[in-house]
């Protein structure tokens, strides 16, 4: 499973106006998270034989509403594991760059990139394990790309109720979403410029 660079989800509650962050997979540090992390991704079947291997430069921030109890994530990750460039406009990949030697495309992103949260109550017990989609062609050869979120794609629920997660983005989602009217770009080939 490979984790997913800028994503973000809500939990459980209803949102009020301005007490939490902008989930729309982008971070920014004055949305008001509160706690963060340096973490290192266990990014499994990239090691050797399949194995899992750790993956340094994560971050992880919390922002928990006081009012509700809602609970805002948002994991973001280096683009040494993943970035969003693929196509003419990829950077840092292809012959002679890339470890695998090959150029980054839309369908590398799709249908195999997702990140994966659990959450715990104050005995260790697992209330909420989901795994969260990063983008997905929200109908068959519809061309309309976004995160189904626990609902669909790559997403669900494992452990717990999925309306317990009130929305969610990943930046990919948030990419296809702004730049798709861009004339002359098709997004399932290029990404948008640096």
């Amino acid at each position: 499973m490979a984790l997913i660079a800028g994503t973000a989800l809500t939990l459980i509650g209803a949102r009020p106006a301005s007490a939490e962050p902008v989930i729309n997979g982008l971070f920014d540090q004055n949305e008001g998270y509160t706690t963060g992390w340096f973490v290192d991704l266990n990014v499994e079947g990239k090691g050797k034989h399949g194995s899992a291997t750790l993956v340094p430069g994560g971050e992880l921030w919390i922002h928990e509403d006081s009012s509700t109890g809602n609970v805002s994530v948002l994991l973001s990750q280096p683009v040494t594991l993943i970035d969003n460039s693929y196509g003419a406009n990829s950077i840092g990949w292809g012959k002679g760059i890339a470890p695998s030697g090959k150029n980054h495309k839309f369908k590398d992103l799709k249908g195999s990139d997702k990140a994966q949260f659990r959450f715990t109550d104050g005995l260790g017990n697992v209330a909420l394990e989901v795994v969260l989609d990063y983008i997905t062609e929200t109908s068959k050869n519809s061309g309309v790309y976004a995160s189904l979120g626990v609902t669909g794609g790559d997403g669900k629920v494992l452990t717990g109720l999925g309306a317990n997660v009130l929305e969610w983005g990943t930046s990919m989602a948030h990419n296809m979403g702004t730049f798709s009217s861009t004339p002359s770009l098709d997004l399932t080939v290029d990404s948008p410029p640096a």
